[in-house]
């Protein structure tokens, strides 16, 4: 096969050392979320005030998520912005010990575990941050569902993450394992509206333009016509006889 064609960004193939010439980039695409029951009404139904800041994060609770930093930035986040809410979407095998951080840290009614929630799209409606705080990612769904709900995000600076997000223009992109600039990127956001709101329309606009289904399924099939093409060409050339 001459190329391979990639749902990680390329970039993250090249660090590997496949060779860029037989790479076709192809990146993830999601449907675009239904509206759901509106901001203030999804944030009564979660406990959370009308006009507090809040921080969101979906995904499964494990070290690669590392949700660990996120909950280690709290107390600095309060120290700036005293009643921000950090809701953590999912489950998965670390949530005891996550609950038990937060708990130390004496954030735990500042943290809320949701646990998992087939409705997680939906919630995103009731935040006013995204946040993907993961030591490592392919392509990361969650951040492309954030930018269409139009949501400003902060993630880490990782493959996959930085192939999504653009430093500056959609979110913030931060090192990995370090809740001392992750608490800093995220307390300038929430504490910033305009920034916040320039950084939701921009991360919508690249949705609509890079990751939504339609365009993912479009290049897959324009994909497909070319190499069949090509094939047929392949089949269709005479033989010649030595």
């Amino acid at each position: 096969m001459r190329h391979c064609r990639v749902r990680r960004g390329p970039r993250t193939y090249e660090a590997i050392g496949v060779p860029s010439e037989r790479l076709i980039t192809g990146p993830n695409g999601v449907a675009r979320c239904e509206a759901g029951a509106g901001r203030n009404a999804i944030r009564a139904r979660l406990g959370l005030g009308i006009d507090q800041p809040v921080v969101m994060t979906v995904g499964r609770l494990t070290h690669m998520k590392a949700q660990r930093n996120l909950i280690g930035a709290i107390p600095y986040l309060r120290s700036r912005v005293p009643d921000v809410a950090v809701v953590i979407v999912g489950d998965g095998p670390l949530r005891r010990q996550l609950e038990d951080q937060a708990a130390s840290l004496g954030v735990g009614g500042a943290t809320r575990f949701l646990g998992h929630r087939i409705d997680a799209r939906s919630l995103l409606e009731a935040a006013g941050v995204f946040v993907l705080p993961s030591r490592h990612e392919g392509m990361p769904l969650a951040a492309i569902e954030a930018m269409a709900a139009g949501l400003p995000l902060v993630v880490t600076r990782v493959l996959g993450s930085r192939e999504v997000v653009e430093d500056g223009k959609t979110g913030t992109l931060v090192p990995r394992d370090d809740p001392s600039a992750l608490g800093p990127a995220v307390a300038d956001l929430l504490t910033d509206e305009d920034r916040r709101k320039t950084y939701g329309a921009a991360g919508l606009r690249r949705y609509l333009e890079s990751f939504t289904a339609q365009r993912m399924a479009a290049r897959t099939h324009a994909l497909y016509e070319h190499f069949l093409a090509d094939a047929c060409r392949v089949v269709d050339r005479p033989h010649i006889q030595p």
